[in-house]
């Protein structure tokens, strides 16, 4: 699993625009730990800290 932390100052609708333009970056965070480390990544999670909110990107999706 890969969690990246957000300290984006969003929420509601806006902090759901911002976790679908970080979306392409979750996937090739899954990309590249695949073919450094050659394991597969079970989910992608982004923690937008400061209101507390996680989204995730699961498996069929990476």
């Amino acid at each position: 699993m890969i969690v990246d932390y957000k300290t984006d100052d969003v929420s509601g609708e806006a902090l759901e625009q911002r976790f679908q333009s970080y979306r392409d970056q979750g996937l090739w965070y899954a990309r590249a730990a695949r073919e450094a480390a050659g394991c597969e990544v079970k989910e992608v999670a982004f923690f937008f800290v400061r209101s507390g909110e996680i989204r995730s990107i699961k498996p069929n999706e990476i």
